[in-house]
């Protein structure tokens, strides 16, 4: 963006898509339900956008995931 020949900065902050999936089995046992839980986050290993306006960093940390995909596993079990 121009302003009578100086370079002004845009604030314009590029979309980010992020895909995340997970599954879920339930089951009851004799000791109550079990339920056991799996998932990826952001699949495609999307990176956050860069935004140049903040002071140790180059995007926003509270909107934004820098962890990268992830895998996890939950085990949780309800007496």
């Amino acid at each position: 963006m121009r302003a009578e020949g100086i370079i002004v900065p845009s604030r314009k902050v590029d979309w980010n898509l992020t895909t995340d999936i997970f599954a879920t089995y339930g089951f009851k046992n004799p000791a109550g339900k079990t339920t056991l839980s799996a998932g990826i986050n952001n699949v495609f290993d999307q990176d956050p956008p860069p935004i140049y306006n903040g002071f140790l960093a180059d995007s926003d940390a509270a909107t934004y995931d820098y962890l990268g995909r992830f895998f996890y596993i939950r085990l949780s079990q309800l007496f």
